[in-house]
């Protein structure tokens, strides 16, 4: 019975130059990298990186991206260590983690205005989806620098996510139409439409999209950041698209949206929507269906 109810408890939680300068501790432990970059010349370009708890060299793992690292790094960091910690009950060895272990890198950004920017053109038939001078350049240096970085530095599945907000949440909403994408997982909070070729070139896009998860997140409070999402809801389906709704103004969207978004896009590693079809059939096994739970939707990317 215990056992029973831990289940249904869990099922409710549903080449660079560069220097490495230290390895802090806060309420986690993470290390600090200064690199240099073809595409912002005389600058030191910061990242910090946090490795899962439990790093082991013998182990691939995915790679969760930030940007607007000053204010989400140490966020998504604590949320991908709750969601991903392994807790053991008694003597079962059933894990309960939701996402898997994940290496998480903060991009900060030097010029958040220059790097960021949308590209809302005063053009009729303006592509959107091409970055701004500072936009590109923020685009390469994380195409052509950060990931090869921490793909030569540390053991990497190769399913990368990356999360931005306002005005990175329409930079992180435009990666996918870019060449040589490298990026698995979106989640895009307050994205912002602006402009209707903008809004035409995005829905077109994720009409058709079958490869990469995106998580779209609007608060009902965050007024002008969230008409774009409350169209495209009523607009477009797919199995690998969520937009969610959130009780939340600008600021607050981040800290409530994000666990929300972690999940979806790591939704093929825990798949229990057959749980309760299940547990209905007279010939159920709890342990036997737990068995089948531990192994048949992990898939190679995330170990």
């Amino acid at each position: 019975m215990k056992l029973t109810f831990n289940i249904f408890s869990f099922l409710l939680i549903s080449q660079l130059s560069f220097s490495q300068i230290k390895t802090e501790k806060s309420s986690l432990e993470y290390t600090t990298i200064e690199l240099e970059s073809e595409y912002f010349t005389d600058q030191k370009r910061t990242i910090k990186i946090a490795l899962p708890k439990e790093y082991d060299n013998s182990k691939k793992y995915p790679v969760l991206y930030t940007l607007d690292g000053n204010t989400l790094f140490d966020l998504a960091s604590n949320y991908v260590a709750q969601l991903s910690k392994l807790t053991i009950e008694n003597d079962y060895d059933y894990a309960t983690d939701v996402i898997p272990q994940t290496i998480v890198v903060g991009i900060f950004h030097n010029d958040r205005g220059y790097e960021t920017t949308p590209n809302f053109s005063k053009y009729p038939n303006a592509d959107e989806t091409i970055y701004l001078e500072g936009s590109e350049k923020l685009k390469n240096f994380l195409f052509e620098d950060v990931i090869p970085y921490i793909n030569s530095t540390y053991n990497t599945s190769g399913y990368n996510s990356i999360i931005g907000h306002s005005n990175t949440a329409h930079f992180v909403m435009c990666l996918p139409i870019q060449n040589n994408n490298p990026f698995n997982g979106i989640i895009s909070l307050s994205l912002s439409g602006e402009s209707e070729n903008f809004k035409s070139r995005i829905k077109s896009y994720l009409a058709v999209n079958d490869k990469t998860n995106i998580f779209i997140g609007y608060g009902t409070k965050d007024f002008g950041f969230n008409e774009f999402a409350i169209y495209l809801k009523g607009e477009v389906t797919k199995d690998n698209l969520k937009i969610s709704e959130f009780n939340a103004n600008h600021l607050e969207m981040p800290a409530i949206s994000l666990i929300q978004g972690l999940k979806f896009i790591f939704k093929q590693y825990r798949n229990i929507d057959d749980f309760y079809t299940e547990s209905k059939k007279e010939s159920f096994d709890i342990k036997q269906y737990l068995e089948l739970y531990k192994t048949k939707n992990k898939k190679r990317i995330w170990n």
